[in-house]
């Protein structure tokens, strides 16, 4: 969702001939302005699709937590819709997770339960909208932490995560990743603000 519109991907894989796959779409293309289809394509048109921009482009991404369901974020949303439908450049964005991701494995990644995961995003060109931007983006930190939601994607990464570890580890997991950087960088070679510590 930003400031003019509202995408929904409803399926990426699949079958047309689903029932209830073609029952929701229909459901869905009855509440929208515009629905676009994609089907079978070559490869070089394809490509053209993920063509970069020429120059920079300077953005911050933020996770915006993990989600078993709308109740889990629903006191967050008025905060968040605010937000993105006033500061133009802003973007807020759920991803739906489940397949693979959530088969049973041990590992660092202790979110596997989780269905969804969401994405704050803000895009600028100039100084002064990055300020306006990066406010925005804060704003809607809160609201989702005043939602409860402490779980958070390490891939979109935000400094101002206080409990940084857990929120992207779980305290045991982060426990575990602290032994194996004793164990292969007992020199702290790799490091950033958000690298895993080597233990105490």
């Amino acid at each position: 969702m930003n400031g003019s519109q509202v995408t929904v991907v409803v399926i990426t894989i699949g079958s047309r001939e689903e029932k209830g796959l073609v029952a929701f779409r229909r459901r869905l293309t009855g509440l929208t302005k515009k629905v676009t289809s994609g089907g079978p394509t070559s490869l070089k048109k394809a490509l053209t699709w993920y063509y970069g921009e020429q120059g920079p482009v300077y953005f911050k991404n933020a996770s915006a937590g993990y989600y078993k369901g709308i109740d889990d974020v629903r006191s967050a949303l008025p905060g968040i819709f605010e937000e993105v439908l006033t500061v133009p450049g802003l973007i807020f964005q759920i991803n739906t997770l489940g397949g693979a991701i959530s088969k049973d494995v041990e590992g660092a990644y202790p979110h596997r339960a989780f269905p969804y995961l969401g994405e704050s995003q803000a895009y600028w060109e100039s100084a002064s909208h990055a300020a306006v931007l990066r406010e925005a983006i804060g704003r809607m930190r809160n609201h989702i932490a005043q939602a409860g939601v402490t779980s958070h994607y390490a891939n979109y990464p935000d400094l101002a995560f206080a409990d940084w570890p857990t929120a992207y580890y779980g305290a045991e997991n982060y426990a575990r990743l602290q032994q194996l950087k004793q164990r292969y960088d007992p020199e702290n070679r790799i490091h950033h603000p958000q690298s895993v510590k080597l233990p105490h």
